[in-house]
């Protein structure tokens, strides 16, 4: 599978930062990236990819802020917007990461999951938003 490394990757960080059964729940979505590969069109198997792993990481981060903090945050634009504001016990995301992780994971993801007509040009450009989401959750993860 194209995506597999990177996926196992983002599991096994997903693994480490939150409770088991949110683990499960971010993983399975995960895991839901790997088997989109199989499908032939390619339009469809790259926009699958994003919508899969954007609810990976949505999740995960809300769960990882919620657990650490108590705070409900819906997407990645306001997990992301408190972490640099307020931060996990006083760690803030800087605003340089913030910046990065909003152009690089959250516009990304937008722009294929709201735009009708906007699809992934190829695998590469999935592979891209697959670092950026570890990025991501490295930096969060760490704080």
């Amino acid at each position: 599978m194209a995506h597999r490394r990177r996926i196992d990757a983002l599991k096994t960080l997903a693994i480490g930062a939150l409770p088991a059964a949110d683990a499960g729940v971010v993983n399975a979505e995960f895991e839901r990236v790997t088997q989109a590969g199989k499908v032939r069109m390619l339009q469809r198997r790259y926009l699958l990819e994003v919508i899969h792993s954007s609810r990976a990481i949505d999740t995960g981060l809300q769960r990882y802020l919620f657990h650490r903090e108590s705070v409900l945050k819906r997407n990645i634009g306001g997990v992301l917007t408190y972490l640099r504001d307020t931060g996990i016990a006083g760690n803030r995301l800087s605003f340089h990461r913030y910046k990065s992780h909003t152009t690089n994971v959250a516009k990304v993801r937008n722009t294929f999951a709201h735009e009708a007509g906007a699809f992934p040009a190829n695998s590469s450009e999935v592979e891209a938003l697959l670092d950026a989401m570890d990025a991501c959750l490295t930096d969060v993860f760490s704080l």
